[in-house]
């Protein structure tokens, strides 16, 4: 996937190189819904051109629904997004249930 805007290779450095380890959450709007899951497995990959990787269970029912979009919002949570975290890991359920959520056209 392309970014719509270029990306800094320093900011981008700057701000992956304070994520040693946490809770992405990888979502994105279908069909004006947001559908997405939270993800433990999310890395640096590459400066230039700015990628991440990020790994997915074989047996997630969100993936398959999220892999061919033209484009995927990675959120980072922090220490105080743990009940956001639990409730978007949930298996079944609305997961955006009581989250306040922002969307963009890019």
């Amino acid at each position: 996937m392309t970014s719509t805007q270029p990306i800094d290779p320093r900011t981008f450095r700057n701000v992956l190189g304070q994520f040693c380890t946490g809770v992405t959450v990888i979502t994105t709007l279908h069909d004006d819904v947001p559908i997405g899951f939270a993800c433990q497995s999310f890395a640096a990959l590459s400066l230039d051109p700015p990628l991440v990787s990020f790994c997915v269970q074989n047996s997630s029912t969100t993936w398959p629904k999220l892999k061919d979009l033209p484009s995927l919002a990675i959120s980072v949570l922090g220490e105080s997004h743990d009940e956001a975290a639990r409730t978007l890991a949930a298996k079944t359920g609305d997961r955006f249930a009581g989250l306040e959520t922002e969307s963009r056209e890019s």
